[in-house]
């Protein structure tokens, strides 16, 4: 279940941040998905994340999942990005660029 503010993405962030944010995040994320391309083998498990292969008999993509300094979590799949901290979590999705809190996401990215 995601939490959202009255009136949306749309109320809280300014249509020009959201444009080039959506922007900014897509070709990020598009980086970050060349990482399989690397000579010297994946980047992001040679940086630290973890692949979190999907579950048996389920399509779609994998996750990678870091722990940041300070015991926070990040987890990547080429549909979005989703940070737990402090018992909540933040889910921005790839295309749209509309982050949005989402209740309950860090015990299913755990287990």
């Amino acid at each position: 279940m995601s939490k959202s503010p009255p009136g949306g993405a749309a109320a809280v962030l300014p249509c020009d941040v959201r444009r080039d944010g959506d922007r900014l995040f897509d070709v990020a994320m598009w980086c970050l998905g060349q990482d399989v391309r690397c000579p010297d083998g994946n980047v992001l498990l040679r940086h630290g994340l973890v692949r979190e292969p999907r579950p048996p008999g389920v399509e779609g993509q994998s996750a990678y999942q870091g722990r940041l300094a300070d015991g926070r979590r990040l987890t990547l799949w080429g549909f979005g990005a989703l940070c737990d901290t402090c018992g909540a979590s933040l889910f921005v999705p790839r295309d749209g660029f509309v982050p949005r809190w989402v209740e309950g996401a860090g015990a299913r990215a755990s287990a």
